[in-house]
């Protein structure tokens, strides 16, 4: 149950969602890229 509480403290900061809004629009254009050319 120790364990359980860490992984929820670190989800409960905006540090988990922050980077993940940047990240998504990053991740689209490149997967594009890598589509276009196969």
């Amino acid at each position: 149950m120790e364990l359980y509480t860490d992984m929820v403290v670190v989800e409960e900061p905006p540090i988990s969602p922050s980077p993940p809004p940047p990240q998504s629009p990053l991740v689209e254009p490149v997967f594009t890229r890598s589509i276009t050319p196969l």
